[in-house]
């Protein structure tokens, strides 16, 4: 026998009964809603919420920060240079390290304090219409 050759019929013939099916429910989940948006506000609640998004991860560059030039004042010698005294340089660092971390203390209370971004917030504010002004949610309530 070569490969790929069958000896016989693949299948078995067999007698099939067909019958009806009674259908008790059909769904159809093909609702959609939709936003009616202008570009320019589209464009304006996307900058918010992308601007508010990169806020919250803003924490990490001031802990990178802090850490560094906590390492530095760890792990470095001081010396003079040129006109400068090593307590100068040193006193320097010191201050930078307590305003990074200042800043990182406050980042991660802003992080902690702020709701945290979902999809489904922005989606809600585009479908928001308190920012829609007064006389169009008028016309819009007569109708």
């Amino acid at each position: 026998m070569i490969i790929g050759q069958s000896s016989g019929p693949i299948y078995q013939e067999s007698e099939l009964t067909t019958g009806t099916v009674d259908v008790v429910l059909e769904s159809n989940n093909t609702a959609q809603n939709t936003i009616k948006i202008t570009e320019d506000r589209l464009e304006l609640r996307l900058t918010a919420f992308l601007k508010r998004h990169e806020r919250r991860n803003e924490w990490a560059k001031w802990l990178g920060t802090f850490l560094a030039v906590l390492t530095t004042i760890v792990t470095s010698s001081f010396v003079d240079v040129w006109i400068f005294k090593a307590s100068l340089i040193q006193t320097v660092f010191v201050c930078v390290a307590i305003l990074t971390g200042l800043a990182t203390i406050r980042a991660l209370y802003q992080l902690v304090s702020t709701p945290r971004i979902s999809i489904e917030s922005f989606i809600h504010g585009l479908r928001d219409d308190t920012t829609m002004p007064a006389s169009q949610r008028a016309l819009k309530s007569e109708s």
